[in-house]
């Protein structure tokens, strides 16, 4: 399903970002298909995952230690996209949340609340920075990130509202996946905030 609309008279500014930080040694993900990565670096994924980090992770508590260690991969401008893993395979793959191409290069990211909370401040101030006069804010923030805060998140969305400024509206969604652009093309992340400020023309 397609949804549009054409909205005349001002202008719109859009900014994105996420926190997270990369670590580590570069991962090539020698076998993917579609959500599913078998091997990194020609050997179990999840494996090579618990190495990079250094410790043993259960396979029941995968989830926890993955909400604050996704994948981090480099587009062509620098930017880290993040995916999201979400679950272990018998045979040792991992799961996520979108496709993972073959051959693609990645590192593990690191992220602390704080620091999550001051980029979503950060992407507010960047949207609002297109437009003279900011009138109204649209916010798509991803809810990996409102689960991994839990009470704290509050805190994130007074930052967004910080961004903006005083007195303009804040709208948003909880999002499963975010569409924007660091630069030119829209792509979709993980673990990330959209923004879209509106203001005068």
């Amino acid at each position: 399903a397609l949804a549009a609309a054409a909205i005349g008279g001002c202008e719109v500014g859009t900014a994105i970002g996420h926190g997270w930080q990369p670590h580590g040694e570069p991962l090539v993900i020698t076998r993917a298909e579609g959500k599913r990565v078998f091997e990194i670096d020609g050997r179990p994924a999840f494996q090579v995952y618990c190495e990079t980090l250094g410790i043993e992770i259960p396979r029941a508590s995968f989830r926890r230690y993955s909400m604050v260690n996704p994948f981090g991969f480099v587009d062509i401008s620098g930017d880290y996209v993040i995916r999201d893993a979400r679950s272990v395979g018998d045979d040792d793959s991992l799961e996520f949340v979108t496709e993972v191409p073959d051959k693609a290069v990645a590192l593990l990211m690191k992220g602390d609340v704080a620091g999550l909370i001051e980029t979503a401040r950060e992407v507010a101030r960047r949207a609002a920075s297109h437009v003279r006069t900011p009138r109204l804010a649209l916010a798509f923030d991803c809810i990996s990130r409102f689960i991994l805060m839990g009470d704290t998140y509050p805190a994130e969305v007074q930052a967004l509202a910080d961004g903006i400024g005083p007195g303009v509206p804040l709208l948003g969604a909880l999002t499963f996946g975010e569409i924007g652009s660091f630069h030119d093309v829209p792509l979709f992340h993980n673990k990330t905030v959209a923004m879209a400020v509106l203001g005068d023309a």
